[in-house]
């Protein structure tokens, strides 16, 4: 090996390491901390009010944006909070059971906070009850003090939430949905577009499901004839809680899954979990062309996107029209796709129930990129539609969850990143300590 082949081999993979390393402190930023109360026993059942969280710096103590979001006991839970629900901020419904708290910090309640507002090692102590805690080099401070000390307080909000016109404005997107039928996504816009003005990326959310019952009828469903039930809403400077319930009935009788979904607004994604309740055992009551799909249809606007997933990751391109490596993407299971286009891009993540899979019931792919054909209501001719497919047939009686999750990234995202991209979005692991 010559000298200078060899000096031009390390220089390739320092270059590609630097650009590792760029992605991956680039993605740091958008990390939030998930701290539980069972993660610092030493403040259980302390006021919640009486409780900041804080970054030293050299001018020294600041208060930065966080926010404590509590569980209630109650007869239903949510689908991200296991046995308990989440107290919510406001409820649309007088026959809503109260949402509030007790303003007690328990075990399996949640303080959050932005990585990007965390600073350097304290060398002082801002109270004299305080936990550390560490992430990748940086630190934050959990302070309890019945007299808290007149710190200075940094007032952001991250993401804002507009009730009356069900609108959501992040620093990645905005996002809203349709107030007659809360379950339509009707607008999106990220806000990492490369073009000279944010737009609308799609005409709207579609849920469709055909039930067909043995020896009886059939029932079609779409998102505007089901049941929604908005609860209410938690909103605060990192993450707004939405929740939904949407079911089907005809008469007394509930006829298709009765879904509870926690929306979860955060910065740079929105993250939906949901339980899926379904009454009727597939095997025994329907028949084998009972399905059920859910999707974004996306607007004209996005022509030119580049569309790939995990399992075809060679891209293909919204034009309208189906190409037969588009044709192919149909039937895929796929965990997740990437569509990116000077409009902007989203990364799409769902995670399946293992016992949905274990029955048979894949997260098959549906996809149509064809303006010749029209499915209403979407507001303009031809449709470009991406969304997952279920066989109800197959699926059992019994309780399932499926989370998705829809990420904006940074505008410096590459092909390639998608896997560091995601790490961002999981807990991370923090070092906790309580301070002497």
């Amino acid at each position: 090996m010559s000298l200078k082949w060899a000096f031009g081999f390390a220089g390739m993979v320092f270059l590609l390491l630097s650009s590792v390393s760029y992605s991956q402190n680039t993605y740091q930023n958008l990390k939030i901390i998930h701290l539980k109360g069972a993660e610092i026993p030493e403040f259980l059942n302390q006021d919640v009010r009486q409780m900041k969280v804080l970054r030293f710096e050299k001018q020294g103590w600041k208060v930065i944006p966080f926010q404590i979001d509590e569980k209630m006991d109650g007869p239903a839970s949510s689908p991200a909070s296991k046995n308990r629900k989440w107290a919510l901020g406001e409820v649309f419904s007088r026959r809503t059971e109260s949402s509030v708290g007790n303003l007690k910090l328990e075990a399996d309640e949640e303080i959050l906070w932005m990585a990007q507002d965390m600073g350097e090692k304290a060398s002082s102590k801002a109270c004299d009850k305080m936990a550390e805690v560490q992430l990748e080099g940086r630190y934050s401070y959990i302070c309890f003090s019945e007299k808290m000390p007149n710190f200075a307080e940094d007032k952001k909000n991250y993401v804002s939430y507009l009730p009356n016109e069900d609108k959501v404005d992040a620093l990645g997107y905005e996002s809203r949905f349709d107030v007659k039928y809360p379950l339509v996504q009707n607008e999106l816009i990220p806000k990492n577009s490369i073009a000279s003005a944010n737009q609308n990326i799609i005409d709207r959310f579609k849920v469709r499901f055909l039930l067909a019952l043995k020896k009886f009828f059939d029932v079609t469903v779409t998102e505007e004839n089901v049941t929604v039930k908005k609860i209410g809403y938690k909103a605060g400077p990192i993450r707004i809680i939405r929740r939904l319930i949407i079911y089907k009935s005809l008469g007394p009788i509930r006829v298709s899954p009765k879904i509870e979904s926690d929306f979860f607004f955060y910065p740079y994604n929105i993250l939906i979990p949901s339980e899926m309740s379904n009454p009727l055992d597939g095997p025994k009551s329907l028949a084998e062309n009972s399905i059920g799909f859910s999707g974004l249809d996306f607007s004209h606007s996005f022509q030119g996107t580049q569309f790939y997933t995990n399992t075809q990751t060679k891209a293909v391109t919204f034009d309208g029209q189906m190409s037969e490596e588009e044709k192919n993407l149909n039937g895929q299971e796929v965990s997740w796709w990437v569509a990116s286009g000077k409009q902007g891009t989203i990364l799409v993540k769902t995670d399946w129930d293992p016992a949905l899979t274990k029955a048979g019931v894949k997260a098959e792919m549906i996809y149509r990129d064809d303006w010749s054909k029209a499915d209403p209501p979407e507001n303009e001719q031809g449709e470009t539609l991406i969304g997952f497919q279920m066989n109800l047939s197959k699926m059992p009686a019994g309780r399932y969850h499926i989370t998705s999750n829809q990420i904006f990234p940074p505008s410096s995202f590459k092909k390639g990143e998608e896997n560091i991209l995601l790490k961002a979005f999981q807990n991370p692991q923090l070092v906790i300590q309580m301070l002497p």
